[in-house]
């Protein structure tokens, strides 16, 4: 399994629409996965998004949210947004606005 849920994946390329007017993922955005699904038929793995949820329909394998195919995305590094969190940790939180 490429992925696990709560992972943070970069889209490296936008999937192919299903002509079903769905919402997908775009290229260089990050994503959080929310489910993943084996599809032995195609030897792939499919990942469902946090950020992108879609209306189930019918399907040639079933009924259903569509899984948009792991080969679009890659894994973030999660130690590297650490410095991001830091600076966030670091924020004074009496500040006041203006």
């Amino acid at each position: 399994m490429p992925f696990v849920p709560d992972q943070l994946v970069k889209c490296v390329r936008t999937p192919e629409a299903t002509g079903f007017c769905e919402a997908v993922p775009t290229e260089g955005r990050v994503y959080t996965v929310r489910e993943t699904r084996f599809y032995a038929d195609y030897d792939k793995w499919g990942v469902r998004l946090v950020e992108i949820v879609n209306a189930p329909r019918p399907y040639a394998n079933g009924f259903g949210e569509a899984y948009f195919m792991s080969e679009c995305f890659r894994p973030i590094d999660d130690k590297a947004l650490d410095i991001f969190r830091q600076v966030l940790t670091d924020a004074p939180k009496d500040v006041e606005t203006v």
